[in-house]
């Protein structure tokens, strides 16, 4: 799989409003997007044609790229405290991440966003690779880095938005997804039985594809 950040260096990004530009005249009628723009591009037209390379089949490949979108806008729109809620299962393991140049907890917001997608149903599905994973989830830390950059907290520092907003304080579905007890379950003949496990929430838990954290 190509290296992502290989093309995000060389990409040419139209300035913010108002800033002046530096491009001649054969340049301005090329498309060229902008600082806000750059993650939906990415999302929806580079990371496709990386996992269809890859051996994605293109409709899988735009799904994915779809949900990377669409959980980083939800992420965007969480308040502090709840990003930090969703990036603290994965702290840990975001050290051992590339790129070790970038703080871990932007690593590991690249995990909530980019590894815990519809991602991990092409590497479980054996359509991507390890290696191929590692490359696209390093290459996106600049992207979101930059898209969360541009999109400051809301106000209400607990807010938990999108596919996200049905954890709570614990990091747990609310009323939508089972949560295990400590004691096992009676059934009506006296019979103990073990409860069932709990499914990982949105973001939380085990990395996406059965990837250990």
């Amino acid at each position: 799989m190509v290296k992502l950040e290989n093309l995000l260096w060389r990409l040419p990004l139209r300035p913010p409003p108002g800033e002046p530009t530096t491009s001649g005249p054969a340049d301005r009628d090329r498309w060229r997007p902008g600082p806000v723009e750059l993650w939906g591009w990415l999302c929806n037209a580079i990371i496709p044609s990386l996992l269809a390379s890859a051996g994605s089949p293109w409709d899988a490949a735009r799904e994915v790229g779809k949900d990377i979108e669409t959980r980083g806008h939800d992420f965007a729109s969480c308040g502090a405290r709840a990003r930090d809620l969703l990036v603290a299962p994965f702290l840990e393991a975001a050290t051992r991440h590339e790129p070790t140049g970038a703080r871990p907890w932007t690593r590991a917001a690249v995990t909530v966003v980019v590894r815990n997608s519809l991602l991990g149903r092409e590497h479980a599905l054996g359509r991507v690779g390890d290696d191929d994973v590692a490359v696209l989830t390093a290459s996106m830390t600049w992207a979101l880095s930059l898209f969360l950059a541009l999109h400051p907290c809301p106000a209400d520092e607990d807010r938990l938005a999108g596919v996200f907003a049905g954890l709570d304080g614990a990091g747990r579905t609310g009323e939508a997804g089972p949560v295990a007890t400590s004691e096992p379950a009676t059934d009506a003949g006296g019979s103990t039985t073990e409860p069932p496990a709990a499914e990982p929430a949105a973001g939380t838990g085990t990395d996406a594809g059965g990837w250990a954290r």
